[in-house]
């Protein structure tokens, strides 16, 4: 590779690391793949009946360990599979050892057993099995749940997203995967209970070990075992056989859905301020006029931030919407009154203005509450007080877990919102693109009980900005793919241009009004900025100034305030599809999200300009901020979709 090249690796996901490459195993029609020591995606003929099983060593701070996996032996038989390995997990102060089995039948049945054994004393917040159901299929249909004591009870996954665990003791679960094909799960060695992953953007139902009020951490004492199984018996009538893929894709358009094109904003705080003013001209350019501003009145300089804000949105022709993070320790109208004579001061007139406390960067639990903070009415009383005149927004700066446990009061605010991260629980780059399918329930939930009022997202990341259930983020010194952690390489590549316009596609099924998509720079940002992280390819080449991620950002800023119309894929998995139009002129954007490349069936739709965005254009996108405006006509048959790639199609029916 030249100085002026860039690996196609670094281009996609912004590391030079290689993904370990998953092992398909089979048995007659049941179908799992191996995945670092975890079975994912159990499918019986064409259907899924299980997202995942797999062993799980947590820490004091809910990181998760990557498993040191020796001696596996993999058996491929007629309709049947078996797996053996043993794994290390652990760090520099503590360990623990796993002896895995696995074995599968071609009439449905599969077996998984771990015996653990700690090397050491060993502090964890969870170790043992879980297991996701997936919500595609299952959310608000039946389950039958068998508890310790071998009580049976009738019930259904929650529909909404459920902020306490719809189930607890649990030994069995039971539900139809289809017509005339059931499951039974159960789970054996320990009690367990369930919870809605969907409140941390999973795309599952998870039934786990160690119910959650019990104490954490927890020890494992030197030579204590764990030992612990799960079994998955169907039973019924056989699905179908997958069809052959079919890397042809369709997309058909819809009519208006009523909904309009969200406003696309960037969030700054005092963190990222300086890189934000240095990148003001970029930012005007790009056509991104919402600025979220985050003053933590917490730290003894906010004083000077709002002349800052206001002089970063004058030189960005933007808008500021400002979000203050409220200690709680006194009454909330004493601290919430030298902000407002700050903005006066600086002569700083946000378009609205959003409170949340301290209190909730940190998660309580299904019930819990912060002790010694003010009531949230309390709260945004006192914020109506403050700033007559100006929108008052609600909710948290941490994520949908946190505001749906503790939502705001309706009857008091003018909009809410929360922020989301794709990490908390896996950071392969399956599961971050499966987070998308979760976004549309989270959307439907906060509907559902704020109605139509404005609702803001963000800001949104792959990356963890902060750890609300620990005392850290991860580390990712390896410009790794790393759970939890704040610094994530795929923000520099085009995996997160596909995931934000999948993020924004898949919030729009439902609709929000605002979303803010990372930050100008820092560890969200869009634009080149500094960051404590290696950046390959950005190291040396200094008139790279943009990711990818920012044209998609800069481009959907543009069509806000467009009727949005509804984009249908032929497999939503692959490939999403968000469209927006004004009069007779509008645009529609594609996203592969995969690693594979596909073709996308244009039949029916307008005769358009486009323009992609793809790991061979990398290096022209990241150093021209107007790359993605610089279409062409689109050529006859399908348009070709290289892995992670986007596409901008615009057209005009006019004469």
């Amino acid at each position: 590779m030249t100085e002026d090249t860039v690996s196609r690796s670094v281009a996609l996901y912004g590391s030079e690391e290689v993904p370990p490459r998953a092992t398909t195993l089979t048995a007659g029609p049941l179908t799992a793949r191996l995945d670092d020591g975890a079975l994912r995606w159990i499918r019986f003929g064409d259907a899924e009946v299980l997202r995942g099983i797999a062993f799980v060593v947590r820490d004091r701070d809910w990181g998760t360990y990557a498993p040191r996996i020796t001696d596996p032996v993999i058996d491929q038989g007629a309709g049947a599979f078996s797996v053996r390995y043993r794994a290390v997990c652990g760090d520099a102060e503590q360990s623990l050892t796993l002896e895995a089995e696995i074995a599968a039948s071609a009439d449905g049945t599969l077996r998984f057993a771990v015996r653990a054994t700690a090397g050491t004393a060993f502090v964890t917040n969870r170790t043992g099995f879980v297991v996701l159901h997936p919500i595609a299929g299952v959310a608000g249909q039946p389950v039958t749940v068998t508890q310790s004591d071998g009580t049976v009870h009738q019930a259904r996954f929650p529909d909404r997203v459920d902020p306490v665990q719809p189930f607890t003791d649990i030994r069995a679960l039971r539900h139809t995967v289809r017509t005339g094909l059931h499951a039974t799960c159960t789970l054996l060695g320990d009690v367990w209970e369930m919870e809605d992953q969907r409140n941390w953007t999973d795309a599952s139902f998870k039934t786990y070990v160690r119910p959650l009020a019990l104490p954490k951490p927890y020890v494992l004492a030197a030579g204590q075992i764990v030992a612990q199984q799960v079994e998955l018996r169907l039973d019924g009538m056989a699905p179908a056989a997958p069809a052959a893929r079919d890397d042809r894709l369709s997309l058909s358009l819809g009519p208006p859905s009523g909904r309009m094109m969200p406003e696309i904003g960037l969030s700054v705080d005092a963190d990222t301020l300086a890189d934000a003013i240095a990148a003001a001209p970029t930012l005007r350019r790009s056509g991104i006029r919402l600025l979220g501003c985050r003053l933590d009145l917490r730290r003894p300089a906010w004083t000077a931030l709002p002349g800052a804000f206001r002089r970063l949105a004058e030189a960005a022709d933007a808008d500021v919407r400002l979000e203050v993070l409220v200690p709680g320790a006194r009454a909330p109208a004493a601290e919430l009154a030298p902000v407002a004579d700050a903005l006066a001061a600086a002569s700083l007139a946000p378009c609205s203005v959003v409170v949340s406390l301290a209190a909730d960067l940190t998660s309580y639990g299904p019930g819990g509450q912060p002790e010694g903070a003010p009531p949230l009415d309390a709260l945004y009383r006192a914020a109506r007080d403050v700033f007559p005149g100006l929108p008052i927004g609600g909710g948290v700066f941490s994520f949908f877990t946190e505001f749906n446990r503790r939502p705001p009061p309706a009857a008091l605010v003018d909009e809410i919102g929360h922020a989301t991260t794709a990490v908390v629980h896996a950071a392969d780059d399956r599961s971050v693109m499966e987070t998308l399918e979760a976004l549309p329930d989270i959307a439907r939930s906060v509907r559902g009980r704020y109605g139509p009022r404005p609702y803001r997202l963000g800001p949104v990341s792959i990356g963890m900005p902060f750890n609300p259930y620990g005392a850290a983020v991860a580390a990712n010194p390896g410009n790794a793919r790393v759970p939890m952690a704040l610094l994530d390489p795929r923000r520099r590549g085009q995996f997160a241009a596909a995931w934000a316009l999948g993020y924004v596609a898949r919030v729009m099924e439902v609709g929000a009004d605002t979303l803010f998509l990372g930050a100008p720079a820092g560890p969200f940002g869009v634009l080149r900025g500094a960051a404590p992280d290696p950046a390959p390819y950005f190291a040396a080449h200094p008139d790279a100034v943009v990711y990818p991620a920012y044209h998609v950002a800069a481009g959907l800023a543009g069509a806000a305030g467009m009727a949005h119309r509804a984009a249908t894929s032929s497999d939503p998995a692959r490939l999403v599809g968000l469209a927006g139009q004004a009069g007779d002129r509008g645009s529609l954007w594609l996203a592969n999200l995969t690693e594979q490349r596909v073709a996308v069936d244009l039949a029916g739709l307008p005769e358009a300009r486009v323009a992609v965005l793809d790991a061979e254009r990398f290096a022209a996108a990241t150093r021209d901020p107007d790359f993605l405006t610089r279409s062409l006509p689109a050529a006859p048959g399908p348009l070709h979709l290289d892995a992670y790639a986007v596409a901008r199609l615009d057209w005009y029916s006019g004469g």
